[in-house]
């Protein structure tokens, strides 16, 4: 068995938190139910473990392209902008 096998994963994740937090992961958003306020994440090729990041919080964003997003710790770092 090749060793960089062994630093890589799978992961899925089921997550259900208070309202008012939102939760991004480093992994794909399967589903969410905003009833329930349960997130579900999945990654379905192996990635390396530090290269898993979760974050959960009061999150606010400006869409800043199609893809593009900024929080608000760096809205203030560019001007005209403004939390949504």
């Amino acid at each position: 068995m090749n060793i960089n096998s062994l630093l890589h994963l799978l992961h899925h994740h089921l997550l259900q938190v208070p309202d008012g937090v939102t939760v991004l992961m480093s992994a794909s958003r399967s589903s969410y139910s905003k009833q329930d306020r349960v997130f579900q994440f999945s990654m379905e090729f192996p990635v390396p473990s530090y290269l898993v990041a979760l974050v959960a919080g009061e999150l606010q964003h400006v869409d800043v392209g199609p893809r593009s997003v900024l929080l608000p710790a760096l809205v203030s770092e560019y001007p005209g902008t403004a939390a949504s």
